[in-house]
């Protein structure tokens, strides 16, 4: 199947947490089918978009070397870990390479749409907003959204606030919401190993 690499858009899995339910196993390596997730996340995704890396922290790189997939490592910085910062990491790596979109989501999403990006990046076009967050049908997001790299500054000044919350950061990029009205099982993550 042809990439929509016209769109100039690449996708990031974030797998930088400390995956406490899974009891510290790192949630990137969980069972999937015979495969770790972020494999799965990987392969899923990339018949649209071309995969730019498996986002971590500087301290999981030990673990996630073992996937043989590219990695983009979140740089050392004052600002607290989680998702946003992995966020902020891609896009800066994607300016770098000339990459003006970036779907992000979380490594334990194993359904999600094969076109989501595309999906995504239609409705924030159409909207002239700088990206698109998948939500539920009651508009509840999901850790899957589309973000243009013009993103950059106002994420990282919530990141220097020390902003942690998703929803926040969701809220003040102004995003298009995506409702999805399908199958709710296809926005399910996989939080526990079982």
């Amino acid at each position: 199947m042809k990439k929509h690499l016209s769109l100039n858009v690449s996708f990031a899995v974030l797998a930088g947490g400390d995956s406490r339910r899974w009891a510290g196993y790192p949630k990137a390596l969980g069972d999937h089918f015979g495969l770790p997730l972020a494999q799965v996340m990987a392969r899923r995704l990339s018949w649209q978009h071309d995969f730019m890396g498996l986002c971590v922290r500087e301290d999981q790189v030990h673990w996630a070397m073992d996937l043989s997939l590219p990695l983009i490592v979140e740089p050392v910085s004052h600002f607290p870990a989680g998702p946003m910062k992995g966020a902020w990491s891609s896009l800066l790596m994607a300016r770098a390479e000339g990459i003006s979109w970036v779907l992000v989501t979380a490594c334990d999403m194993p359904w999600l749409p094969l076109d989501i990006g595309l999906r995504l990046y239609q409705l924030a076009t159409v909207e002239q907003t700088k990206g698109a967050v998948l939500c539920d049908a009651l508009g509840r997001h999901s850790l899957c959204f589309l973000l243009h790299v013009d993103c950059i500054d106002a994420i990282e000044r919530l990141l220097e606030s020390g902003e942690q919350r998703v929803g926040r950061y969701l809220s003040e990029l102004q995003l298009s919401r995506y409702r999805w009205q399908y199958d709710p099982a296809i926005l399910m993550n996989r939080n526990k190993p079982n």
